[in-house]
């Protein structure tokens, strides 16, 4: 009867150690399961489990798991108060996102996602400044309904 509780202690063990690493490979796999979204070029929707929240990501890795691995773009590191992602929209040139912060304010964001990145040259102040250069906030939704239109952004919040 020892030899059989051994036995099955030794799988559990065995199974927790095999397991428990193929479990958080999924997310990196497979970031939609946690509710991440990809947008494109790199950008990521992405479930932040400790406040409940979305925020958006920038992630060098075709596959990554932003949680671990991204970089913050909104809320960005410097920009207080932080803001969370309510909803987002993306094609093959754009990002669209609302955003509401701490105060219940809500901001607007249009990403335009032909900015390139040189990872053989990865400097992160260097890629920071190059996507915050392609993001432009709005608090007024009208400015933002006349950008979107000026600029022919064909996506709906």
């Amino acid at each position: 009867m020892k030899k059989k509780t051994e036995s099955i202690i030794l799988y559990l063990i065995i199974g927790i150690i095999v397991g428990f690493p193929s479990i958080l490979g999924l997310s990196t796999l497979f970031p939609q399961i946690w509710g991440n979204k990809n947008l494109g070029n790199g950008i990521y929707l992405t479930w932040r489990g400790i406040d409940n929240q979305y925020i958006m990501s920038f992630t060098g890795s075709s596959y990554g798991d932003i949680n671990v691995s991204g970089k913050p773009i909104i809320p960005h590191i410097d920009n207080y108060p932080d803001i969370y992602i309510v909803e987002a929209k993306s094609n093959k040139q754009w990002v669209i996102a609302k955003g509401e912060d701490d105060s219940s304010r809500i901001h607007y964001f249009i990403i335009d996602k032909s900015f390139k990145i040189n990872f053989s040259d990865w400097k992160e102040e260097k890629i920071d400044s190059i996507i915050q250069s392609h993001i432009i906030e709005y608090s007024d939704s009208l400015l933002f309904l006349k950008s979107k239109i000026e600029k022919k952004i064909n996506l709906h919040l």
